[in-house]
């Protein structure tokens, strides 16, 4: 074999291996699901099965289905998922899974089903979502259910008991229908129905929870004519709404039977609140709460935030600024409370805050909290309500006799004054006459300020106008001119200037020449006379 065939053998097989390796370790993935379009019937499934591309697990040991990522979409009339016969059932919720049978039912089971794990389950059917035989009873512990049925119940069966997760149903028919008990144990539930919310042929118990219920009526136990109960335990309240929304409040008393706290009647089997004893279509249950708070306060054009504050959990204190000149009088304020609670005086009323307000907030456990509401009009006036239309921006210079006139468009009958630098300048010191407002600050006032800009701001009753003015330092002195000499001037033997006065008529120089030419005269007439000596 030549080298250049053993070369390119040797490149093959390294490619070929490369390839391998990277085929290997790339991850498996596990509940890979892929999306399913027909049903599945484990009534027959007698084996334990695992099809992990499917999102489900089958163990036929304990009749456990567990759904991690499933996703089946189809259109039968019977149901999407068919469970055994021979024992109850589990279901266990990993990750989302959703159930679409646009044709029938979401799940039905022969037996006893279970409904645990901390996955969502999303049911979407034309009939029933989870329907039974009349050996089903279904029990929620946790999880998330979510239920939309376009014709039928949400959820139908002997007994139902919801002991936590989330329970959300929206039905053509019945939310929750159970012959002959409805137990809520825990949880969150919440139903949309066209029909009756909550029906049991016997009772439906709250022992715990919460939630809404809405139907027609929200809740009926037993029947129209009677025979069942609803009762209400460890402290459960429901609260049904009227046009001013959830104010029926019935609590337990001694008995299993629930008893109106605010006046409204009851007939036993379903919650009413009005004197005709029309039930309820909107319930809402769960413990008292015993949040009393003024989340937020607000009046239309106030100035800044609301300040809210608490000194205790039964005394808080609200503060807020309205602008210069309202009428505190008539203020309408907006007033959001805690979940549940109610505010009296109620939010939307006319409302007097000349002196402060006391208003008393109370929680759905009947714990009341009030806070004093303190509404104050800010003292200052807006800046920029008038114009200054004469003398804006101006100066004035110190030692000048008038004073700095500035006007401004103001009326002078609404005029209270002057400031200067925010300080409020006497009535002494300037005169205001009309037209609209002319005000002369006078010059002995003027000369006390700072050399600089100075903000002065005219303020009225209904507003004020601000502008600046400008002091600068008096002139410097003209200095007296030197008098010139006459041309016959003498100038007196005693009156010698001294050397290097610049006011003499004589300079200082013509004085020297003099001299010089005085000491030269006198050198030429001694050297003649001793010339003429010497020639005798």
């Amino acid at each position: 074999m030549s080298t250049s065939v053993r070369k390119i053998l040797s490149l093959l097989l390294s490619a070929t291996l490369m390839v391998g390796g990277f085929a290997v370790a790339r991850p498996m993935t596990a509940w890979a699901a892929a999306p399913i379009s027909g049903p599945l019937d484990f009534d027959s499934m007698a084996t334990t099965d695992k099809l992990a591309d499917e999102g489900w697990a089958w163990d036929a040991g304990t009749n456990t289905l567990t759904l991690n990522g499933f996703d089946l979409n189809c259109d039968d009339t019977g149901a999407a998922i068919m469970l055994p016969a021979g024992v109850g059932s589990t279901i266990v919720l990993n990750g989302a899974n959703s159930i679409t049978n646009s044709g029938g039912y979401g799940i039905y089971s022969y037996r006893n089903l279970s409904i645990e794990g901390g996955g969502t389950l999303n049911i979407t059917t034309k009939y029933t979502g989870i329907n039974g035989s009349s050996n089903f009873g279904l029990t929620i512990g946790c999880g998330a259910l979510e239920i939309n049925s376009s014709e039928e119940n949400g959820i139908s069966g002997p007994s139902v008991t919801i002991n936590g997760g989330s329970v959300s149903i929206t039905s053509r028919q019945e939310g929750i229908a159970a012959d002959p008990d409805i137990t809520i144990n825990g949880g969150s539930i919440n139903i949309a129905s066209d029909g009756i919310g909550l029906l049991a042929a016997g009772n439906i118990t709250i022992n715990g929870g919460s939630g809404t219920i809405k139907g027609s009526p929200a809740v009926l136990a037993g029947n129209s004519a009677g025979g069942g109960t609803i009762p209400l335990h460890n402290g459960i309240v429901v609260k049904g709404a009227d046009t001013s929304g959830y104010t029926a409040n019935y609590i337990i008393d001694s008995v299993d039977v629930p008893t109106d706290a605010f006046g409204h009647t009851i007939n036993g089997n379903t919650f009413v609140g009005t004197a005709n004893n029309t039930p309820f279509n909107d319930l809402w249950f769960g413990l008292p709460s015993s949040d009393k708070s003024i989340t937020s306060f607000a009046i239309p054009g106030q100035v800044g935030k609301t300040t809210i504050t608490s000194t205790s959990a039964t005394i808080g204190a609200i503060a807020l600024t309205m602008p210069y000149g309202t009428d505190v009088t008539r203020l309408i304020p907006t007033i959001a409370v805690s979940a549940n609670a109610v505010v009296s005086p109620a939010s939307g009323v006319v409302q007097d805050f000349t002196n402060p307000v006391t208003y008393t907030v109370t929680a759905q456990d009947g714990s009341t909290k009030t806070y004093k509401v303190t509404v104050t009009a800010t003292k200052d006036a807006p800046v920029g309500s008038y114009s200054i239309t004469g003398g804006a921006d101006s100066s004035w210079r110190k030692g000048t006799v008038t004073g700095a006139v500035i006007t401004c468009d103001g009326d002078i009958s609404r005029f209270t004054g002057a400031n200067m630098d925010g300080a409020p300048v006497n009535a002494r010191d300037y005169t205001a006459v009309p037209g609209s407002t002319i005000v002369t600050f006078k010059p002995t006032y003027l000369n006390t300020l700072a050399l600089g800009k100075h903000t002065v701001e005219f303020v009225y009753t209904n507003g004020s106008a601000a502008t600046s003015l400008t002091i600068l330092a008096a002139p410097a002195p003209t200095p007296k001119p030197t008098p010139k000499p006459k041309p016959n001037d003498k100038l007196p033997l005693s009156g010698l200037p001294s050397t290097g006065d610049q006011s003499l008529p004589v300079s200082g120089f013509a004085i020297g020449l003099l001299v010089a030419l005085g000491l030269g005269g006198l050198a030429l007439i001694d050297k003649r006379y001793f010339s003429g000596s010497r020639a005798k």
